[in-house]
């Protein structure tokens, strides 16, 4: 009768267990005390599955990974950098937890709409887009204050990606 320890996986079991083969039967020892008898066939099959699992836990993860990696280098660089070449008339851009897709506010410095600064953000959405994003952007004019911002959206969750510390609402 071999006795051979089986390496745990996170995706299938916490804690180690026994396996012991005799005559094409195998029985399991688990930690906690319980036994289960199996052919090898399906012994080898359960461990397949849970290596299987362990692997596309893995592929999520690095997919997880990747997609955090784009949005930071694709969206929300882009975005903070056209904050910056703009920050004579930007003071805040905002990103709130999406809801079917993304939405973006721009805070502009006049408290009123500034036509060309739309123009100019209307351009980079459509970049965006064109490089994938399903994303909607504002231009908010400078709210009088923290309360003028709360009628475009709510600041709980909301990522910031650019301000001027100086000048953007909510901030303080």
């Amino acid at each position: 009768m071999a006795t051979k320890k089986a390496k745990p996986t996170k995706a299938a079991i916490s804690y180690p267990i026994t396996l012991n083969y005799a005559g094409g039967r195998v029985v399991v020892f688990a930690e906690d005390g319980d036994r289960f008898v199996m052919t090898a066939r399906r012994a080898a099959k359960a461990c397949q599955q849970a290596e299987e699992l362990d692997a596309a836990a893995r592929d999520q993860a690095e997919r997880a990974n990747d997609a955090i990696h784009r949005f930071e280098n694709d969206l929300i660089l882009p975005l903070r950098n056209w904050c910056e070449t703009n920050t004579e008339r930007v003071t805040a851009c905002y990103v709130p937890v999406p809801v079917g897709h993304l939405e973006v506010y721009i805070v502009g410095r006049s408290e009123k709409y500034d036509f060309d600064l739309g123009s100019e953000l209307a351009k980079f959405e459509l970049k965006l887009v064109d490089d994938g994003w399903l994303v909607h952007t504002m231009l908010v004019p400078q709210p009088e204050d923290e309360h003028g911002m709360r009628a475009h959206f709510d600041y709980d969750g909301t990522l910031q990606v650019y301000a001027d510390r100086q000048s953007a609402p909510g901030q303080g």
